[in-house]
């Protein structure tokens, strides 16, 4: 990369070892400090064999050398920087929000019903379309429905059936009246996914959410438990959804209730990190504890890197 001009200002280079000088374009030598006689001799051939190992954790031979307290000690600290990186984006969702929590939220939540796969169309929608527009025909299912498919891209083909026909027309004359852009439908994953979790599935979740739960925040910040929280994501879905899992395309029922498994990921990618945020904004201590409190009352979830951490001795007790 030396002959990068982002690296023109670059005041010191640090190498293990200094096999090749480097200079500048300018033909000026950078300066260096070479680790290799610097670091103990013991300490180099244990990360080398940490590097090359095979096993699906690398340190997992020196695991019973591990005293209990210090393991716990150290997974305890791994949680605080976990919650503290979270409320990282969180500040940076809500600078972009203007400061405001209610929209903040309401980003957020959109974005994690999107899992990982869809994430980023769900905070792109979000961002289009704000709660300003939103709160206007919170008391209008159709009009509210169609933003939400409209803005999607889900509602840009011809259809049979009369709901996506009544949600198209409505799109129409709303995306006129507030100049809305909607997003290409492409952006939107289905491969390899259980169609429980298709987006179609999710933004229904979302405008339900939207028509039937106000004062996010406060909900939210009066929540518990993670049985309260699991109340409020209750929404019924329109009918229409309680048969199909995408537009025309009708199947075995979907399950029309908030799964532990989304309310669990709720809790902890967006939940508890605004609980704890919100309490280190406004100096309030019970609600950082109320953060953790809810982490450690989330059972540990069951899948392939859970087990094989509890053959290796390491049973978690949270989903944290």
């Amino acid at each position: 990369h030396q002959e990068d001009p982002a690296y023109e200002n670059v005041i010191l280079h640090v190498v293990l070892v200094e096999d090749v000088p480097i200079f500048r374009r300018s033909g000026d030598r950078i300066p260096c400090v070479e680790l290799s006689g610097r670091i103990p001799a013991g300490l180099l051939r244990k990360f080398r064999q940490l590097r090359h190992t095979l096993a699906f954790v690398p340190c997992q031979a020196e695991l019973p050398e591990v005293s209990p307290l210090i393991l716990q000690s150290w997974l305890d600290r791994l949680a605080v920087e976990r919650l503290e990186a979270k409320t990282v984006q969180l500040e940076e969702c809500l600078e972009a929000c203007r400061h405001d929590w209610e929209e903040m939220v309401y980003r957020e939540v959109g974005r994690c019903l999107g899992y990982s796969v869809n994430s980023q169309p769900f905070a792109w929608l979000t961002a289009q379309l704000p709660l300003s527009i939103v709160r206007r025909y919170r008391d209008r299912p159709l009009s509210l429905e169609a933003l939400v498919f409209g803005q999607a891209g889900f509602l840009e083909r011809h259809f049979v059936e009369e709901y996506p026909q009544q949600l198209q027309r409505e799109y129409r004359f709303l995306q006129k009246k507030h100049h809305l852009q909607p997003l290409d439908p492409a952006v939107w994953k289905f491969a390899r996914m259980r169609p429980a979790n298709f987006p179609t599935l999710r933004l229904a979740q979302l405008a339900a959410l939207l028509l039937h739960r106000q004062h996010w925040l406060a909900n939210l910040l009066d929540a518990d438990s993670p049985e309260a929280i699991a109340d409020f994501f209750e929404a019924e879905t329109n009918p229409y959804w309680h048969w199909h899992y995408r537009f025309e395309q009708s199947g075995k029922s979907p399950p029309r209730h908030a799964g532990l498994g989304m309310v669990g990921r709720q809790i902890v990618n967006v939940i508890a990190p605004v609980l704890f945020l919100y309490g280190q904004r406004k100096e309030q201590k019970r609600l950082q504890q109320r953060a953790l409190d809810l982490l450690e009352a989330l059972p540990p979830e069951d899948n392939r890197i859970i087990r094989y951490w509890r053959q290796l001795g390491i049973m978690p007790a949270t989903a944290f």
